[in-house]
């Protein structure tokens, strides 16, 4: 079975992913190599929807982006920062295919049983 050119174009893009999460890790202070390697898995597994052809438009696959203020996926009023924060079309799964529990929702449903 022979490898197809796309198929391994996107090894490359996989393995030179992996290569830049070995690299932050171990470029990392001791005490900051967990939170290192928890960036670098949220950027694989970003890539990895993207491989498969399933990641959300919204956020790239990553399940989580960044808001133009703090209100995040909240909506309303929020301040003047950069905030991120839990993506709101896939809900965090990063995926077009399988989408989290949609937070408005339920956080609506909650408020109509008050």
């Amino acid at each position: 079975m022979g490898c197809h050119v796309e198929d391994r174009r996107l090894q490359e893009v996989w393995t030179e992913a992996c290569n830049k999460a070995d690299e932050c890790v171990n470029r990392a202070a001791f005490e900051d190599a967990g939170e290192a390697a928890i960036g670098a898995a949220h950027e694989l597994l970003a890539i990895a929807h993207q491989l498969k052809g399933v990641a959300c438009e919204r956020c790239g696959g990553a399940g989580s982006r960044a808001y133009g203020s703090t209100a995040t996926w909240r909506g309303g009023i929020g301040g003047q920062m950069v905030t991120d924060g839990v993506c709101d079309k896939c809900w965090g799964t990063g995926r077009t295919d399988k989408l989290g529990p949609d937070l408005r929702r339920l956080l609506n449903q909650r408020a109509a049983k008050q």
